[in-house]
């Protein structure tokens, strides 16, 4: 069943229901995004299909075709602002209405492109761009330096298309291959694939949660130990306290490098020869700290408007039209009296049914 027919169903089985309301029989369910913090997505039960103002299409939520929304309130869909650039290439018998890849520029407009695979963009530094793909030889990002790039490639249509897509003559061919680590998919649509064979925004999920992961996550520790040992000085009674904070210099004019610098703020009490000598130690720890910690991004406007630190659930909503889709098919295969599977082609166990369901079936 593609996303297409999931639109096409009434508007009352949607997610809130499929998460809260799914009555007794399915109040023991829960969802498998349960571990991710993805906003609510509530208002695509109330979004009506409507006409799409370029190539008048009747759609639901948004056009697959021009990657508009269409007919949905003002705010009520997430956008995110990404750490990196992102081209999705796609194949062109990959159908709009099944690609999970169009999420991304429908949530990430300003930082995502979609292009035809034949109409490709004519990469001039082939060099500077990564290709998602799990290929001999890719590399994890921990393995790469992260101002070797300025933008992520990724592949959408089946995997047997997105094999042919890696190996011919083009620039895919020729760009640096990064993967990234193994999850289980929630991909409705069955495949002869392991499990770990994830759909495109899966892909692309999980490699922004790794990029913020290992390039984004700020002060080094040893940098944290010293600052933690300064504040508990800060909190001792004494006329000759020195505190110290570390905080995270983002100055756009800084050719892309942010790096953790420690400032020592003293009470006037403290001599200034003391002082002197806290400052040089606190430099001399930044830069010793640095040469392994350097936070440095492609897209530098992400660290002047967005706090660095450990990753927090900033890409979550990346899967928000996804876990909607997924909700949704579980909710209307939970809820069918015909005894009907689901699809002919299934994978066993995917519908997840109460177990008390399960022992009446």
């Amino acid at each position: 069943m593609t996303e297409e027919q999931h639109s096409n169903k009434n508007s009352g089985t949607g997610v809130s229901a499929a998460n809260n309301n799914g009555g007794n029989s399915n109040k023991k369910y829960t969802s498998a995004f349960s571990h991710f913090n993805i906003s609510p997505t509530d208002v695509l039960d109330t979004i009506e299909k409507a006409h799409c103002p370029d190539c008048n299409r009747n759609v639901r939520y948004f056009c697959n075709r021009c990657l508009k929304l269409v007919n949905c309130p003002p705010g009520a869909i997430p956008q995110l602002k990404l750490p990196i650039k992102l081209d999705v290439i796609k194949h062109e018998q990959e159908r709009d209405g099944k690609s999970t890849a169009l999420h991304a520029k429908i949530l990430a407009p300003d930082d995502v492109e979609v292009y035809a695979w034949k109409d490709m963009p004519k990469y001039e530094n082939v060099d500077r761009l990564l290709l998602l793909f799990p290929s001999p030889g890719a590399k994890q990002l921990s393995e790469i330096d992260p101002a070797s790039f300025d933008k992520l490639v990724v592949i959408d249509g089946t995997w047997e298309q997105a094999n042919k897509m890696s190996r011919s003559d083009s620039p895919l061919l020729r760009m640096k291959r990064v993967t990234i680590a193994p999850h289980e998919t929630l991909f409705w649509r069955h495949q002869k694939k392991a499990s770990d064979h994830l759909a495109t925004i899966e892909a692309i999920y999980f490699f922004l949660r790794e990029y913020h992961e290992t390039y984004l996550t700020a002060v080094p520790p040893s940098l944290s130990s010293t600052t933690a040992a300064l504040s508990e000085t800060q909190n001792e009674p004494s006329d000759d306290t020195t505190s110290a904070t570390t905080t995270t210099n983002s100055n756009s004019n800084n050719d892309n490098t942010t790096t953790a610098q420690t400032e020592v703020a003293t009470s006037n009490t403290t001599p200034s020869s003391t002082l002197q000598q806290q400052q040089q130690s606190a430099e001399s720890s930044s830069t010793s700290s640095n040469t392994t910690s350097k936070v440095i991004t492609p897209h530098k406007e992400w660290i002047d408007s967005h706090q660095l630190g450990p990753y927090t659930n900033q890409f979550d909503d990346m899967l928000w039209f996804y876990k909607y889709f997924y909700e949704l098919i579980q909710k209307t295969y939970r809820e069918r009296t015909d005894g009907r599977e689901f699809t002919l082609k299934h994978t066993k166990g995917y519908i997840q049914y109460d177990p008390e369901d399960e022992r009446q079936r």
